[in-house]
């Protein structure tokens, strides 16, 4: 009786199974071809994150490896920075590059990478850790082998007279080119041309505290900390200290320009430490002293010109009966070392173009003589830079 009544059941239970078949085969097939497709994508993306790592790895070799020479690396990297390279063929894709400097720690570089291969991209990260050795500050010895030195010609009034002051024989001059003397010229020694000292630029400081003019009318004043001046000006008998604080420190005054007037004004240097100071512009000097010998309390029988270091004016002026105990040292982007009356130098001095000497009284002083302080150098800017390959992500 059951079966009787089942008769008619199984014809739409065979379709019933023909279509979940049918069904089950379709889901096969789109499984299938989704996994051949997530395969296929997986394969690009591995081979888009290799050509996107080897063109950061080749960029970072070549930085570190330096095969070429470049005359300044960093110059070169910097070059490259928030720049972004042409795609690059590599293999069935290609690659494109992107250097940048990570915002929060200036000596590190990234490489950024993008490879593609299909439309599927990947991006790989590679830092570059950049090192940058200071120079090894410079003698003063190297440099001041002559009583004057001009990078170009060089001009000396009829009156002028140069002395070694160790024993007042007479000083020897140089020049990069030719050397002029007007009138007899009696009192100069040996006159070198054509020398090349080979010197170095001037490295300016530019992280020191600004603080605007400073203007002193007669009266004292005391500065006993590295500065950035806009101006300084002294006049009426006025005193600058600049108290090193000690044999073994250095005090660094930086100022736009730098006036001095006045038969007293002085600037003194205290604390048998070294100034270096740095002036942009104009040094203008009429009259006064620049560090009088015998009043730092070290009781200096002599001059002692190391203490005080002039670096980087454009423009001297000297002027008057105004004494300078130092070394000038200036020799980029000058316009002119002028003399006019009958200043007297105690020390060396290093200048560029437009040097002219009218009838100063320079007393040489051989940096190596000096028996007060140790033999003082010029501060050295960056030195060599150096890449080392950092971490991938």
């Amino acid at each position: 009786m059951w079966l009787h009544k089942q008769r008619g059941v199984a014809l739409p239970l065979s379709v019933m199974l023909v279509l979940v078949l049918s069904l089950l085969g379709t889901a096969l097939w789109q499984y299938s071809m989704t996994d051949a497709l997530h395969a296929s994508r997986h394969e690009k993306s591995t081979q888009a994150y290799y050509i996107a790592r080897s063109g950061a790895g080749a960029l970072a070799e070549y930085i570190v490896g330096d095969p070429d020479n470049v005359e300044d690396m960093r110059v070169f990297v910097d070059s490259l920075i928030n720049e972004e390279s042409e795609p690059t063929t590599l293999g069935n894709g290609t690659f494109v590059l992107n250097l940048e400097r990570n915002p929060n720690n200036e000596s590190e570089i990234i490489i950024r990478s993008r490879g593609e291969v299909d439309g599927v991209a990947s991006t790989v990260y590679l830092t570059l850790a950049e090192d940058i050795a200071p120079l090894s500050p410079t003698p003063l010895e190297l440099f001041f082998q002559y009583a004057i030195y001009s990078f170009t010609d060089l001009t000396l009034g009829g009156n002028v007279k140069i002395y070694n002051y160790s024993d007042s024989s007479w000083g020897d001059v140089g020049a990069g080119q030719s050397i002029i003397v007007k009138g007899h010229g009696r009192g100069i020694g040996d006159k070198d041309e054509g020398v090349d000292l080979d010197l170095i630029p001037v490295n300016f400081p530019d992280d020191l505290e600004y603080r605007g003019d400073l203007e002193i009318a007669g009266g004292s004043h005391t500065i006993d900390s590295d500065g950035h001046y806009g101006s300084i000006k002294l006049t009426g008998g006025a005193t600058l200290n600049l108290a090193t604080g000690g044999q073994d420190n250095n005090l660094v005054i930086r100022a736009g320009s730098f006036e001095m007037s006045g038969n007293n004004t002085q600037v003194k240097v205290t604390g048998g430490g070294q100034v270096f100071f740095y002036v942009d512009d104009l040094y203008k000097h009429t009259s006064g002293t620049v560090n009088p010998w015998g009043t730092d309390g070290s009781g200096a029988a002599g001059p002692t010109p190391s203490q005080f270091i002039l670096l980087g004016p454009k423009t001297v002026d000297f002027g008057g009966n105004a004494t300078f105990v130092g070394y000038i040292y200036s020799f980029e982007e000058t316009q002119g070392f002028g003399v006019a009356g009958t200043p007297n130098i105690y020390g060396a001095v290093i200048f560029g173009y437009g040097t002219d000497f009218g009838n100063a009284t320079v007393y040489y002083v051989d940096p190596q003589d000096e028996g007060n302080l140790p033999i003082g150098e010029l501060p050295g800017g960056d030195g060599n830079v150096s890449y080392t390959t950092g971490t991938w992500r």
